[in-house]
C-alpha cells in the first residue's frame, strides 16, 4: 500500500508539473513557441515538457535572449 501512494504522490507531482508549464504558456501568450517546441520535441523524441522548461528556464521565451557566458 505505501508502494502505490508514493507512485501516486508522484504521478500527480509530474501532472502538476505539466499544468503549470501549460498554465504559464497560455498566460504568456507563448503559444507560438508551444508548437515549435511540440515538433522539434517530437522530432528528437524528447518529452514535450521537459523541453517547454528547458526554453522556460534558459531564455524565458525570450528570442533575443543571450548568454552572460558566451554559449551558442
Amino acid at each position: 500500500m505505501k508502494f502505490y501512494s508514493k507512485i501516486l504522490s508522484i504521478l500527480i507531482a509530474v501532472i502538476f508539473l505539466f499544468l503549470v508549464v501549460i498554465f504559464s504558456l497560455e498566460v504568456g501568450g507563448y503559444k507560438k513557441h508551444y508548437e515549435s517546441a511540440k515538433y522539434y520535441s517530437k522530432a528528437v523524441g524528447v518529452d514535450l515538457s521537459l523541453t517547454l522548461a528547458v526554453i522556460k528556464t534558459e531564455s524565458n521565451f525570450d528570442k533575443n535572449a543571450t548568454s552572460n557566458k558566451g554559449a551558442v
